[in-house]
């Protein structure tokens, strides 16, 4: 079971500003990258006169995958570790997620926290448009990245969330984010999806830190 102080943890050390994701690409990131780009193509793809073979040819990889992976609890509780460092498995930051773009948020001078994304068909809602559902998974992200780079880390208690305007695919984004304040243990954060600097989608964030004692581990 995986507890409320290493969520906590992992928002704390990893979320934001994180320099490890600049690090060389190991065998593990490479293949990743490789699914991503598979997974897009199959999207973008209506048929293929090969595409029985491939599929077959897809399938013998995922079993020999599968043959080497440890069980499925064994894996979520390594990849839930803070002490592993970044959260590589994050459906929107994780390196070894080829759901995730990935998003990396990088500090700013006044004090939030700033990354840059680009989806394509993997990631569509309306035609040509971002899914509203998926805006809300970066926006959450960006929140909590936010609180953590304030010393506020917690986890999401609630998201408002403002849809301005469609927000295009195949166009560079730029999400932003900043603390807003604290209030004993609640910490309220406010995030933003922009495009050439217009706001697209626009949320604001509750979230709850730790009692003090578990966040120490005592």
């Amino acid at each position: 079971m995986i507890e409320i102080s290493s969520l906590i943890a992992l928002n704390s050390g990893v979320m934001a500003g994180d320099r490890s994701q600049s690090r060389e690409m190991s065998p593990a990131d490479i293949a990743t990258n490789a699914v991503r780009r598979l997974a897009e193509a199959v999207v973008r793809t209506a048929s293929h006169p090969r595409a029985a073979d491939m599929a077959e040819r897809v399938n013998i990889l995922a079993d020999e995958l599968d043959s080497r992976a440890p069980s499925p609890a064994e894996r979520v509780e390594t990849m839930w570790d803070p002490a592993g460092g970044v959260p590589k498995h994050s459906p929107v930051a994780g390196i070894r997620n080829a759901v995730a773009q990935p998003l990396v948020l990088r500090y700013v001078p006044d004090g939030g926290v700033e990354g840059r994304l680009n989806f394509g068909v993997l990631h569509q809602g309306p035609p040509g448009c971002l899914h509203g559902g998926v805006a809300a998974l970066v926006l959450d992200v960006a929140l909590a990245s936010a609180n953590a780079r304030a010393g506020f880390p917690g986890v999401t208690a609630s998201m408002k969330i403002r849809y301005l305007q469609p927000t295009p695919l195949y166009r560079e984004l730029t999400v932003v984010a900043a603390h807003i304040d604290r209030d004993g243990r609640k910490v309220r954060a406010w995030a933003e999806i922009r495009l050439d600097g217009e706001v697209c989608v626009r949320a604001e964030g509750l979230f709850v830190t730790a009692r003090e004692g578990i966040a120490s581990g005592r």
